[in-house]
């Protein structure tokens, strides 16, 4: 899974848990992106307050994520491995980079939560799609929160065939599921 903006990490916690409670069936790598060091680091203690409620299992995930050593490239890794799942955050300005991390395969998942087209306008363009489609398996979902009109234009032009679905309940009514072509 590909997880742009990692922000408080719901997505993948979400993930995770999912992959968890289902047996753990199969190996899970999660590749995360977050261009807020302090926010990845608050992560890694277990301590940041909107973990308060947060169960062990995820709790866990969270702590067991490590720095690295930062690369040559400029960007801060951390790190984390458990029994089938490896989760790597890359702390970067992902519309900087050269290349997307790569996965041990293709990603078959991506989480589309770059903020939103106004605030980080570079991660919604067809040439950001474009690079997160290099990385997908054929078939590949992206979900996002997003659904205007020119995110499901430059998705479609970047080779994935999006489509508007009822939301979970909450506040939005509507997200964009798109699919690899």
């Amino acid at each position: 899974m590909l997880d742009v903006g990692l922000g408080l990490a719901y997505n993948a916690i979400h993930t995770l848990r999912a992959w968890h409670e289902g047996g753990a069936k199969g190996p899970l790598e999660i590749v995360s992106l977050e261009i807020d060091a302090d926010l990845v680091a608050a992560l890694a203690s277990g301590v940041a307050p909107w973990q308060a409620n947060w169960d062990v299992a995820a709790l866990g995930w969270s702590t067991a994520l490590r720095r690295a050593p930062a690369q040559a490239d400029g960007t801060m890794r951390w790190h984390a491995e458990g029994a089938a799942f490896a989760w790597t955050v890359v702390v970067a300005d992902a519309s900087t980079l050269a290349a997307l991390p790569a996965a041990a395969r293709p990603f078959d998942f991506v989480w589309q939560d770059a903020f939103s087209p106004q605030k980080s306008p570079s991660l919604w363009t067809e040439g950001w799609f474009a690079k997160v489609r290099a990385v997908c398996a054929p078939g590949a979902t992206l979900m996002t929160y997003s659904v205007a009109r020119p995110v499901r234009e430059a998705l479609a032009a970047a080779r994935f065939e999006p489509v508007k679905i009822a939301a979970a309940p909450g506040h939005k009514r509507q997200w964009l599921k798109a699919t690899a072509s």
